[in-house]
């Protein structure tokens, strides 16, 4: 985001910190505020009629020099529909939404900034469904690890290192499958040279991009 509108917002910033597994909104919450991601990861949770929990999403935190975290709750406008939920702990910028947009209304290059910033949530989303809508399990898996190489992968000796601080079980909650699925996906990855893990350390590396794509493209 550019400086002058950085200068606008900056001081209707209010700082809020979440510790890990805090909720920062909970579904269908009147949306009064925005967020903007600093530092850490949260999973944006949702529960369908028939209570069955789904992660729709994860959001990870960044600069807003450089435009790197993650924009929350501006793809919508009365509540929200889903929870917020923090990871690990995290600090997040807050903003009332009512005066983010009279702002936006008095000025073309902010205006702009919002709406790719609204574009961007709303992307995340068709990600999502993109991801859990055809394949196997391994299908699956790969093109959510290929998703999160390009968001938050980091380059390594032997490939791209990427930072798995969800469970588990968010990411069976993400994918639609059970956690017992899930891992037997990892295990097939790992045993296949695709993916590997650092010892000690919450991190995978993505060996061979070009491998997992393969198989994230496999629809059967």
């Amino acid at each position: 985001m550019p400086e002058a509108d950085q200068e606008l917002i900056l001081p209707k910033l209010e700082l809020l910190k979440a510790g890990a597994n805090e909720t920062i909104a909970a579904q269908g919450e009147g949306a009064q505020s925005l967020f903007y991601l600093l530092t850490g990861t949260v999973r944006l949770v949702r529960l369908d009629q028939n209570g069955r929990r789904i992660v729709s999403g994860f959001g990870f935190g960044g600069n807003l020099s450089a435009d790197r975290g993650d924009f929350l709750g501006l793809g919508f406008d009365d509540v929200f529909p889903y929870s917020i939920e923090a990871v690990t702990d995290a600090a997040l910028w807050r903003f009332p939404r009512a005066e983010l947009m009279a702002l936006n209304e008095g000025n073309l290059d902010l205006k702009e900034q919002i709406s790719g910033m609204a574009s961007q949530e709303y992307h995340r989303t068709q990600t999502h469904l993109d991801t859990i809508m055809e394949g196997a399990v391994q299908a699956k898996l790969a093109r959510f690890l290929l998703v999160l190489a390009e968001r938050i992968g980091h380059a390594d000796p032997g490939g791209t290192k990427v930072s798995l601080s969800m469970t588990r079980q968010d990411i069976a909650d993400h994918l639609w499958h059970s956690i017992e699925s899930i891992s037997r996906a990892f295990t097939t990855l790992r045993d296949a040279e695709l993916i590997g893990y650092q010892e000690d350390q919450p991190h995978l590396v993505v060996f061979n991009k070009t491998s997992l794509s393969s198989i994230a493209l496999d629809a059967d």
